[in-house]
């Protein structure tokens, strides 16, 4: 006989071998644990947002300034107008974006929700946690949190949580969490 999920030979009857049985009891296990410790939220700051799209800033800067060099004042409008529009598109994204994701601590695993799918991975399961700022998410005391698993690839089971406010005392909280999670 063999299993049923992953083809291993089986020494006794049965439909899944060992291996595969306890996968689904951790996975059954996970499941159950709704007894929420923490959440994220992703920050949504214009200020901070305007500071991200800079080099576009200078490249549409040197656009218009070409334009009134050649003395077009329809392509001056033009670049002006393409130059507004596209920070508003780029605006109200980074605020859909913010708002519909989220990084909730449990007692056995952490589950983050990025529009409309969703990651879980177990404490045990992860392999590192960190954070990172770059210079305008200094400023504005954001930080970015990565969750890096035990097995896979960061880009496939792994996530990451952008723009965390506060990223200090909620660093703090995330290391808490796991620290006695790890204790057990």
């Amino acid at each position: 006989m063999r299993c049923k999920i992953c083809g291993a030979k089986l020494r006794k009857e049965g439909d899944i071998c060992k291996s595969c049985y306890e996968e689904y009891c951790k996975e059954e296990s996970l499941d159950k644990d709704t007894n929420e410790i923490f959440k994220l939220y992703r920050q949504y700051l214009p200020k901070y947002q305007l500071t991200r799209f800079f080099d576009f800033y200078i490249v549409m800067l040197l656009l218009i300034m070409v334009a009134v060099a050649q003395k077009s004042i329809g392509l001056t409008l033009l670049f002006i107008l393409v130059a507004v529009v596209g920070v508003i598109i780029a605006l109200v994204i980074s605020k859909k974006i913010a708002e519909n994701t989220t990084c909730t601590f449990y007692e056995k695993k952490v589950v983050h929700r990025y529009k409309k799918k969703t990651k879980t991975i177990a404490y045990s399961d992860l392999k590192n946690v960190t954070y990172y700022q770059n210079f305008f998410q200094k400023i504005f005391k954001l930080g970015d949190i990565q969750f890096r698993p035990e097995v896979g690839t960061y880009l496939i089971t792994g996530f990451e949580i952008k723009n965390v406010p506060d990223i200090e005392n909620n660093w703090a909280k995330i290391q808490e969490i796991l620290g006695a999670e790890k204790e057990d």
